[in-house]
């Protein structure tokens, strides 16, 4: 915009920084009495009292830096290495809903077994042969969606 208005001059059809940080600084608008005004993080000083300036220079580099960045993230997410933070709680919530589910039915499945049941060790014993098994039912369900996720054969054995 500033190079469209000849505000910023051009060489070879380059802009050289310093002397379009020179040209800027002549147009910035001045307010009475106040000094200069600088756009948010344009100019300010650092936490030890240093004077800190962007340029144009360091301003396209930021700019840069992120785009790259952003490209890095973008082909990792596309690579599987990375997924979306949405996708992974629908999944926690869909994992933890299956498992409650299942082990809610525990009771209907063994309250006849155990009812029937007099020996206390043997009802403990049934309830938790019926916990384990839903356990690694549970585990042997995720491993064969696993595998099928990478491609191969359910395992059987």
């Amino acid at each position: 915009k500033y190079v469209q208005r000849k505000i910023i001059p051009l060489h070879d059809n380059l802009i050289d920084p310093e002397e379009a940080d020179r040209e800027l600084a002549k147009i910035l608008i001045k307010p009475l009495g106040a000094g200069r005004v600088r756009a948010k993080g344009m100019s300010c000083e650092s936490s030890n009292g240093e004077r800190l300036t962007n340029s144009y220079v360091e301003a396209r580099t930021r700019e840069k830096l992120l785009k790259v960045e952003l490209l890095e993230l973008d082909v990792a997410l596309k690579k599987g290495e990375m997924v979306l933070t949405k996708d992974v709680e629908v999944a926690a919530f869909n994992a933890a809903r299956e498992i409650r589910d299942r082990m809610l039915n525990i009771p209907d499945r063994i309250s006849a077994i155990v009812a029937a049941e007099s020996n206390e060790i043997n009802v403990r014993d049934i309830i938790n042969e019926q916990i384990e098994n839903e356990l690694r039912s549970i585990t042997d369900t995720y491993k064969q969606s696993k595998n099928n996720d990478n491609g191969n054969e359910p395992n059987t054995g």
